[in-house]
């Protein structure tokens, strides 16, 4: 049994790494190659912002969310101050969207960490700062930005993922979406994943001991 389940934590930790490398993956390339509407000035749009809410849906998210945005930042060569506050915009962004259990309010929190921490990083490292009318008036653009990419990508990704059984059972998703809010279901995820497979793993007499009635 000891094996079993020293295999199965194995199992369970190579796939989390795996889900979370690829979401920071698709977050990284969506923003590279949207690069010049992504980066930098108060109308930056980033549609890999959608990926937020998958922190909605599963744990994997939050480290692969961080993870792209640092990846993306670096790469698309973004001032120091944007590299750090905007990846954890992003971390904090995830681990509030991952406690709520109504999608419409998870989709608040990236608009609001990234506008109240990355928009004056924007406004003062790229746009050469400026008034505090001038700030307010590009935090407002950024946010909408924001909440356009979290809600019009987000949303659709979140609704797709929930009413697809095969991408379900293939990332572990263990929650329905029903009117925006979370519902639990019956197909075990994270660690329900692995306590359900160590009831189902039978165990082996292969370390030697005999039941006393058979000899």
């Amino acid at each position: 049994m000891k094996k079993n389940n020293t295999g199965a934590v194995l199992r369970n930790n190579i796939r989390f790494i795996t889900v979370s490398a690829v979401i920071a993956a698709i977050y990284a390339a969506l923003t590279l190659l949207l690069q010049p509407v992504a980066y930098f000035g108060a109308a930056q749009c980033r549609l890999s912002e959608g990926l937020t809410l998958l922190a909605f849906l599963m744990p994997e998210a939050k480290p692969g969310l961080a993870v792209g945005c640092l990846a993306a930042n670096i790469l698309g060569g973004g001032a120091l101050p944007d590299i750090i506050l905007g990846t954890l915009a992003t971390l904090a962004a995830a681990a509030c969207s991952a406690r709520v259990k109504n999608m419409w309010v998870s989709g608040i929190f990236p608009v609001l960490f990234n506008t109240v921490l990355v928009s004056p990083v924007i406004v003062y490292c790229y746009m050469g700062g400026g008034t505090l009318s001038a700030y307010l008036g590009y935090a407002g653009v950024f946010a909408l930005c924001e909440a356009a990419s979290v809600y019009a990508v987000g949303v659709p990704l979140v609704l797709l993922l929930c009413r697809s059984g095969a991408l379900k059972r293939a990332l572990h998703i263990n929650i329905t979406v029903k009117r925006g809010r979370k519902q639990p279901n019956n197909l075990p995820s994270g660690t329900n994943a692995l306590k359900a497979e160590e009831r189902e793993t039978p165990s082996s007499p292969s370390d030697g001991s005999f039941d006393s009635k058979g000899e």
